[in-house]
């Protein structure tokens, strides 16, 4: 009987990893390709501006767990994200949430739609949220 109940636990417990592993992957697959950032909001001053789709573009690799960002904002006094570069990434999840860090510079919760993403960085505590639409 007590190797049964052991059978039956150890079926359901690989079930659910199964399910996890898929959920996973599903929001990575989501992640890959060209991400147009288009409006960028928060910050201590309040901020509130609106990109042209194509200025700042941030192309994720998720084989190599890379983003390569090319920024072509030329007005300084604008928060924009990350400069021009390539940068490696990590993503973690709780039960509830996803959130992404790169290269120790940017933290935040990440949310994924279908053609849109959001990447908040503690809006809330004076932060900013980075909105972006998929190629």
């Amino acid at each position: 009987m007590k190797t049964q109940l052991l059978i039956a636990l150890l079926f359901f417990s690989s079930l659910y990893s199964c399910c996890n592993s898929d959920d996973d992957n599903a929001n990575t697959n989501t992640l890959e390709g060209s991400w147009n950032l288009v409006k960028v909001t928060g910050g201590f001053a309040g901020v509130d501006d609106e990109f042209e789709p194509g200025l700042i573009v941030w192309d994720f690799n998720t084989s190599n767990t890379t983003i390569t960002v090319t920024n072509n904002n030329t007005e300084n006094t604008i928060y924009d994200g990350l400069p021009t570069g390539t940068y490696s990434y990590n993503l973690s999840t709780t039960e509830e949430r996803e959130y992404i860090t790169v290269e120790n510079m940017l933290n935040g919760q990440l949310n994924i739609s279908s053609n849109q993403m959001t990447l908040d960085d503690n809006v809330a505590a004076d932060g900013f949220l980075l909105t972006f639409n998929k190629d």
